[in-house]
């Protein structure tokens, strides 16, 4: 499953970071519960840059260990991340959300099972680079 980083800096809304995914059904089936079930919660997202470059992103539920899912090989852009990471840094609010293309434009994909917005909210961005290279 290729999958990439989208982030986004909408005006007068939370700063948005994204999966673009090129299935929708993997967007919309892969951790539904965590929308379904848990929507009303904050959640925590640790980017993990890895020395040769590769991005992992944590999304993680700060008091239900069990919700935490580790996105592997992400496609991103180096600068565009580093800029979003400056540009936000005093943000205490943020969603995250999975999404597809569609047509020209990225579209929000809903839930498999009980159709609701692939969207959750993020109260903690980390970083964390791995040391060496």
């Amino acid at each position: 499953m290729n999958s990439e980083l989208i982030l986004k800096l909408p005006e007068n809304k939370p700063p948005c970071i994204c999966i673009l995914f090129e299935r929708e059904y993997d967007a919309q089936s892969l951790n539904y519960v965590f929308v379904t079930q848990h929507y009303r919660d904050n959640y925590k997202i640790l980017f993990d840059i890895h020395r040769d470059g590769n991005l992992s992103l944590l999304f993680t539920h700060p008091d239900k260990s069990g919700l935490r899912y580790r996105y592997e090989n992400l496609k991103y852009d180096n600068d565009k991340l580093k800029r979003f990471i400056e540009n936000t840094k005093e943000c205490t609010q943020f969603t995250f959300c999975h999404i597809v293309n569609d047509k020209s434009r990225h579209r929000v994909v809903k839930t498999i099972v009980t159709p609701r917005l692939w969207v959750l909210k993020v109260a903690w961005v980390e970083v964390y680079y791995q040391p060496g290279g």
